[in-house]
C-alpha cells in the first residue's frame, strides 16, 4: 500500500503513527517511501516473478512466472514458510506456491465448484485461463430487494443514528465553504498522471518521467495567476493548516479559477520542498489552499 506515500496527512504517518511503533516490517519491490521508515524490509517478487492464481471479471487465470525471482526476492509462500520455520510455527505455513493455489481451488464457492470439469492447477496450467460459473448477466446487488438495514429495507429513516443526530439525511456544508475560505481561497485538486499509477514506481522509470513532464508541477488557471503576479514556470508555494508544497506552475484554461491541480504519483523528494499528501486530508478531497509566489 505503501502508505506514506500514497494517503493523505503525511506528517500523522512520519511523525505520529512511524515513531510509536515497536516493530515496523515492509515487504515490498521496491524501497518505497514506507520502506525508508522501516525496521526491516523485506524483498517481494513481482509479478514477473511468481505464480498467482487472478479472478478477473468471469474467468479464473493463472499467471506464471516469466523470469526467476532476483537477488533475495522471495514469494509470499516462502517468506512466510520460512519465517514461520524461525519462530516455531512452520506447522501452519508449510505450504508451497502451488499448494497454496491448490487449495484456493477447492473453494465451494459455486463460481468454482459448479465448473465442470473442475478448475485445477493442471488444468489452469494447460489453458491458462477457464470461465467461472457465472451468469452472463451484470450482476445486480439490489435485485432480491433484501438490503443489510434493520428493517431489510431501503431506509430514509434509520433508527441506527438517532443516537448521532443522523437518523435522516441533511445537508451538510462541504470543507471548502467553511470560514476557511477566506483564507484558502483556492482548492487543491489532486489527479492520477496517465503515466503513472498510485503507489508504483513509474515516475522513476527515466523515459516515463520525460513524457510526464520530467518533475512534479502544479496546473493554475491563468486568471488565479494574474491575480497574485504569478508568470508560467515561476516555483510557487502552496498551503493550508496542514502542510505547504513547492512546485513549479504550468499555466492552463482547463481547470476552472478558484482550483488547482497536481498529478500524485512522484515522491516527496521530487518537490523542492513538502508535497500534495501534506495539504490532503482524504482521498479525492478538493482541498482549501492558497499560494504565494
Amino acid at each position: 500500500g505503501n502508505q506514506v506515500h500514497s494517503t493523505p496527512n503525511r506528517k500523522i504517518w512520519t511523525e505520529e503513527v512511524f515513531p510509536k511503533l515497536d516493530l515496523s516490517v515492509v515487504y515490498d519491490i521496491q524501497m518505497s517511501e514506507t520502506a525508508l521508515l522501516a525496521d526491516y524490509v523485506l524483498p517481494d517478487t513481482t509479478t514477473f516473478e511468481r505464480m498467482e492464481l487472478l479472478v478477473q471479471g468471469n474467468h479464473a487465470i493463472l499467471q506464471e512466472p516469466a523470469i526467476e525471482p532476483m537477488g533475495e526476492a522471495k514469494p509470499p509462500a516462502e517468506l512466510w514458510r520460512l519465517l514461520a520455520r524461525q519462530v516455531g510455527l512452520e506447522q501452519y505455513f508449510d505450504k508451497t506456491t502451488e499448494e497454496w493455489l491448490e487449495f484456493r481451488l477447492q473453494s465451494h464457492d459455486p463460481a468454482f465448484a459448479g465448473v465442470t470439469p473442475p478448475i485445477t492447477l493442471e488444468r489452469l496450467k494447460k489453458e491458462k485461463m477457464v470461465r467461472l460459473n457465472v451468469g452472463t448477466e451484470p450482476y445486480d446487488p439490489f435485485a432480491s430487494g433484501d438490503f443489510v438495514t434493520s428493517s431489510g429495507r431501503i431506509e430514509f429513516y434509520s433508527e441506527d443514528l438517532v443516537e448521532v443526530d443522523a437518523a435522516m439525511a441533511s445537508w451538510v456544508p462541504a470543507l471548502i465553504h467553511s470560514p476557511k475560505r477566506k483564507q484558502y481561497p483556492l482548492h487543491l485538486l489532486v489527479g492520477r498522471a496517465r503515466l503513472f499509477m498510485q503507489t508504483q514506481p513509474f515516475p522513476e522509470i527515466p523515459d516515463l518521467r520525460e513524457l510526464g513532464g520530467k518533475e512534479p508541477w502544479m496546473w493554475l488557471n491563468p486568471v488565479d495567476a494574474s491575480a497574485r503576479g504569478i508568470q508560467d514556470g515561476d516555483l510557487v508555494e502552496v498551503y493550508n493548516d496542514r502542510g505547504n508544497a513547492k512546485v513549479k506552475v504550468r499555466f492552463t484554461q482547463a481547470i476552472p479559477p478558484g482550483i488547482v491541480g497536481m498529478w500524485m504519483g512522484y515522491r516527496v523528494s521530487d518537490y523542492r520542498e513538502g508535497g500534495p499528501t501534506y495539504l490532503q486530508i482524504m482521498n479525492g478531497c478538493l482541498e482549501t489552499v492558497d499560494d504565494m509566489a
